[in-house]
């Protein structure tokens, strides 16, 4: 229609008539957040604007290459590496996350051209709150002719010319975001580009998925490993006290049975000594009597 603005590269035309200057949007967006029917159809297979064999190929082979490992690292880097490949335009690339405990956003892979290591974060959280809020993809072709309401400071201080960004989407649950950007003003991502790294999204958030309920399955039986372990220590430790213990009451029972022994003993030598205190006593008298008695020559 007149007025319509048609952007080729960074060229921005209309047929007709001038163009009003607010509206000209040249933001794609592809919702992701509709749910898959109930023969589970795949995202990727509803979406008909992904038609060239070639990008169907491509999402074949990085899907093929994501399912091979169960570590979400190694699927952060393969993912990455699988961009950087596909897409000569992209000059750094981020990776994050949510938490599903605590809801955070966790940068799990920052990557740029020139430095193919983890690096510091560089990427517009304006974007990828955006892209989390709602749930679809967002392509920015070029931010200097983006509304400045949709831009965040960082764009501009960071001199970011052109943005794409996708939801992790897997089982109608936003899972994380996958964000690149390019600051060179010749390579701006096109509409083509957003719908490859889409699909690629589709087969990455699976991956994803599936690593994180190995992970959590491992965490739960490492808790459970764990339990068993601390189970067996606390039943060797109350054995070895139960031991200690019966060999402490014996020990006292012994030594019980000593006391009442020489209780008994001495009960018994002061009933004999009594016995015969009596009898002696009489004898004493007696002799002692007889004694005096006696003649004085005999004593």
């Amino acid at each position: 229609k007149e007025g319509i603005p048609i952007v080729i590269g960074n060229v921005l035309i209309t047929l007709g008539k001038k163009s009003s200057e607010n509206g000209m949007a040249i933001q794609y967006s592809i919702d992701l957040s509709e749910k898959a029917g109930d023969f589970g159809e795949s995202l990727l297979y509803k979406d008909r604007r992904i038609t060239k064999r070639k990008n169907l190929e491509t999402i074949h082979e990085v899907s093929t290459i994501l399912m091979q490992t169960l570590d979400i690292n190694e699927i952060c880097e393969k993912i990455m590496d699988s961009l950087f490949s596909l897409f000569n335009k992209i000059d750094n690339g981020t990776i994050l996350l949510i938490d599903n405990e605590g809801g955070e956003l966790k940068e799990i892979l920052a990557r740029s051209r020139h430095n193919r290591a983890n690096i510091q974060s560089n990427y517009s959280r304006t974007i990828v709150n955006r892209v989390i809020r709602d749930g679809k993809a967002v392509i920015m072709a070029d931010t200097s002719q983006e509304d400045i309401d949709k831009l965040s400071e960082s764009i501009a201080m960071k001199r970011i010319k052109s943005i794409m960004c996708v939801p992790l989407i897997s089982k109608s649950q936003t899972q994380g975001v996958v964000y690149v950007h390019s600051v060179n003003m010749l390579q701006d991502f096109q509409i083509d580009d957003l719908y490859l790294m889409t699909g690629i999204s589709s087969s990455a958030a699976l991956a994803i998925q599936n690593a994180l309920l190995y992970s959590q399955r491992m965490k739960a039986e490492e808790e459970l490993r764990k339990a068993h372990d601390d189970l067996y220590t606390f039943n060797q430790q109350l054995e070895r006290k139960v031991q200690e213990r019966t060999e402490e009451l014996k020990e006292k029972n012994r030594k019980l049975v000593e006391r009442e022994k020489l209780a008994l003993f001495g009960k018994m030598a002061n009933r004999v000594a009594h016995e015969l205190r009596n009898p002696l006593t009489v004898v004493g008298g007696l002799s002692r009597r007889l004694y005096e008695k006696m003649p004085y020559d005999y004593h």
